[in-house]
C-alpha cells in the first residue's frame, strides 16, 4: 500500500482537492511484506524523483520551475519481487518559491 500525506506542512483538504500553501514535503508510507526496491514520485505523470531508502519522501519542486497550480501528485512503490502500488493526490500548489531543482 503507498500512502501521500503532508505530516510537517499546513494543508487544507476540499472536495478531493489538497491545497498546499508554501513549501511541501510528500511522503509515501509504504507497507509491503516483500522488500522495497524504490519509491517514485511523479507530477501529471511526468517523473521527478525516486528513493530507494525510507523514509520515502519529497520536497516538492519542479525541475526547471516552481510547481503552482493544480496537478496530480503520484507515488509508485516497487518492492523486489516485481510488485507495484501505487497512489495519487490531486493538489493545487500556491508558493511565492523563487527555487528550483536545478541539475547541474
Amino acid at each position: 500500500i503507498a500512502h501521500l500525506g503532508f505530516p510537517r506542512d499546513w494543508f487544507t483538504e476540499r472536495r478531493g482537492m489538497t491545497i498546499i500553501v508554501g513549501r511541501a514535503m510528500a511522503q509515501a508510507e509504504v507497507i509491503s511484506s516483500d522488500p522495497i526496491q524504490n519509491v517514485v514520485f511523479c507530477i501529471d505523470d511526468n517523473f521527478m524523483v525516486w528513493e530507494s531508502t525510507p523514509p520515502y519522501e519529497w520536497k516538492i519542486e519542479g525541475v526547471f520551475a516552481p510547481i503552482m497550480g493544480k496537478h496530480t501528485l503520484k507515488v509508485f512503490a516497487y518492492t523486489t519481487t516485481g510488485r507495484v502500488a501505487t497512489d495519487e493526490m490531486d493538489i493545487w500548489v500556491l508558493s511565492h518559491a523563487r527555487t528550483w531543482h536545478k541539475h547541474g
